[in-house]
This record gives structure tokens, C-alpha cells and sequence, in this order.
């Protein structure tokens, strides 16, 4: 976990392990967000808001990111 301001970010496999998912669930929702064709018709994802990339240039995902996720995902 890091913790940026208000925000703390979780890697893939701690997002993945929360969400009670796998990689290609977490995939699948995070390419509907990106693209707008949310099944929940919500606002798409953000850097710095829902995510951000680590140094191995993975994403790190924050509450809200997470939230946005799971809201997809159901």
C-alpha cells in the first residue's frame, strides 16, 4: 500500500484479493472504465484519482478506483 494524500493505493494483487476477482475480471472492468462503456453507465477512470503507475509502470489502485471497479464488476 502507498499513501498519497487523502488516497492510499493498492497493487494488482492486493486490488485483485479485495475485490474477490481475477486477473482477467480486474482486466475486463478496467477496460470498460477506460473506454466509457461502463455496464453502470459511471464516469471513467482517472490517473491520480483512481489509479497510478508504479516504477515497473503497473497500476496501483486507489479506494476510488477500487470502488469504480467493483461497481463495474457486479
Amino acid at each position: 500500500m502507498e499513501k498519497i494524500g487523502d488516497l492510499a493505493f493498492f497493487n494488482r494483487r492486493t486490488t485483485i484479493k479485495i475485490l474477490q476477482t481475477n486477473g482477467l475480471g480486474l482486466n475486463n472492468a478496467v477496460h470498460r472504465l477506460t473506454h466509457n462503456d461502463s455496464l453502470d453507465g459511471q464516469e471513467g477512470i482517472e490517473i491520480g484519482k483512481h489509479f497510478i503507475l508504479t516504477d515497473d509502470e503497473s497500476k496501483a489502485w486507489s479506494q476510488k478506483g477500487l470502488a469504480s471497479i467493483a461497481l463495474d464488476m457486479k
